[in-house]
């Protein structure tokens, strides 16, 4: 579902082309290699009067966490290898269809859980 939001021209053969932004497929693979480098790290923490957002790396997985007065609001957990999938071509296409094929071949369990107030959204690899 999420690839029927790509615009038809910018996807080819399950590879996804960015339009514009202020951030190139090259800079993430550079900011990506670094980030690997690095290990078991936190990498961003940005705190609000009620949010918090952290990213962090664990073993094999990124971590993504939104939590708004100390309750988890969103987790994200993404393999490592997904990523080195999304960014494993060369130029500036992103490869959607690899990354999809890293995270089938991956057993995670719950990568993403969003709870707001009586509402929890569980999406998660068999």
């Amino acid at each position: 579902m999420a690839l029927d939001v790509v615009k038809e021209e910018n996807l080819r053969h399950g590879r996804i082309k960015l339009e514009q932004t202020e951030i190139t497929v090259a800079d993430m693979k550079e900011i990506w290699n670094e980030l690997k480098k690095a290990g078991n790290a936190e990498f961003l923490t940005v705190e609000k009067r009620h949010e918090t957002v952290r990213i962090s790396r664990e073993g094999e997985f990124v971590l993504v966490k939104v939590t708004e007065k100390q309750e988890p609001k969103v987790d994200l957990k993404i393999p490592v290898a997904v990523v080195d999938a999304l960014l494993e071509r060369p130029g500036d296409e992103l490869n959607l269809k690899a990354a999809v094929a890293a995270m089938r071949q991956k057993q995670v369990g719950d990568i993403l859980t969003v709870n707001d107030n009586n509402t929890r959204v569980r999406l998660w690899i068999d």
